[in-house]
């Protein structure tokens, strides 16, 4: 590697503070050095992303503020990382993984180091997958997987093509939309989502309908709310409700915040800040949601996470089940174990018994 890309390489690094997600840090770097061409920043960010998933092995003992040693001993060497060494998660972390996922553990570990698939949701209700094909194919070639799903190369320009701006596809996990078919209100029905964030799954399931919902949001940041306002016109669809006091809905939708361990390998940076204590607190805080959704009057609970750990998922279903006098009616499990898999996810839906 020249010097010239070292140079920012570690500058990258050194600059990261593990506030943000690193893929936005990364964008932010590069937009406030223009003189990086094409291909010196497609050098610097896979190395950048090798670096950040491999640090703990390349050097024993390593603390984010050691990136210039590291950097500068590996690229000495280029030495090739070895398959059994390539895992790079502390040991209560790795132990953690093998306790929950037991005979899968070590081939979801092996994902975390591969590039996730990058999935379109079609917006059915403007264009279908076919046309919308047709329409992209000139400059990216994407894949049909259904009606609604397709899946595109992980570096083409999506947000920046027309037919993103007009609405007729959003990017979305596939395990996300399949989560979402888990939810199908009839016409008119009141559909609560309680941890909305900026409105993914809301524009899913009211996608999906083929009719009119009543849709309410509730999202603590003000922020979020106004991009799912964004995305719902941009999607050309009606704006959905503010939730402001309680009332009775149909369906309640509890995406709640999780480990996201569905996801590492988009965001490797958080398993450096994941700890069995904010694992303990998330499964607090989880039926501490759960518990305020369930006083409201409704027919249905979704509950859902990008997690993988049945502590946050099975165990959690369970204990809703006996703590509520609950019945599961469907489950949905995502489980990434070999390159190009969706991401992790878990979705159950529950009526009362």
């Amino acid at each position: 590697m020249i010097p010239f890309r070292i140079y920012h390489l570690i500058a990258l690094l050194e600059s990261y503070s593990f506030k943000t997600p690193f893929p936005e840090h990364v964008k932010k770097y590069f937009e406030a050095h223009h003189s990086l061409g094409k291909k010196d920043r497609e050098e610097i960010k896979k190395d950048a992303f090798f670096f950040l998933k491999n640090c703990l092995k390349l050097e024993k003992g390593f603390n984010v503020t050691g990136w210039k040693e590291v950097v500068l001993k590996q690229k000495a060497c280029e030495k090739p990382v070895s398959v059994s060494d390539r895992f790079s998660v502390s040991p209560e972390l790795y132990d953690l993984i093998s306790s929950e996922l037991a005979e899968n553990a070590s081939q979801f570990l092996q994902t975390l180091q591969d590039k996730a698939p990058v999935t379109l949701r079609v917006n059915t209700r403007k264009i279908t997958a076919n046309k919308l094909i047709e329409l992209l194919e000139p400059t990216i070639k994407i894949h049909k997987v259904d009606h609604e799903i397709c899946t595109a190369p992980d570096d083409a320009p999506l947000t920046q093509t027309p037919e993103y701006q007009k609405g007729f596809f959003e990017i979305q996990d596939e395990a996300s939309i399949l989560a979402c078919r888990l939810v199908h209100p009839a016409r008119g029905e009141r559909l609560l989502d309680m941890c909305a964030g900026s409105g993914g799954k809301s524009l899913g399931i009211a996608t999906q309908a083929s009719h009119p919902i009543h849709l309410t949001l509730h999202e603590t940041r003000p922020r979020m709310l106004q991009e799912a306002k964004r995305r719902f016109l941009r999607n050309g669809l009606p704006l959905p409700h503010i939730f402001t006091v309680s009332e009775p809905f149909d369906w309640i939708v509890l995406d709640v915040p999780c480990s996201g361990s569905g996801t590492w390998r988009r965001h490797f940076e958080q398993t450096y800040l994941f700890s069995l204590e904010t694992l303990s607190r998330l499964i607090e805080q989880q039926r501490k949601i759960f518990n305020e959704a369930i006083r409201m009057p409704c027919q249905h609970i979704v509950y859902m996470t990008c997690s993988v750990f049945p502590s946050e998922n099975e165990n959690q279903a369970a204990f809703f089940c006996e703590k509520y006098s609950l019945k599961k009616e469907e489950e949905f499990i995502s489980l990434p174990l070999k390159p190009g898999d969706r991401d992790g996810f878990y979705a159950v839906r529950f009526s009362f018994s």
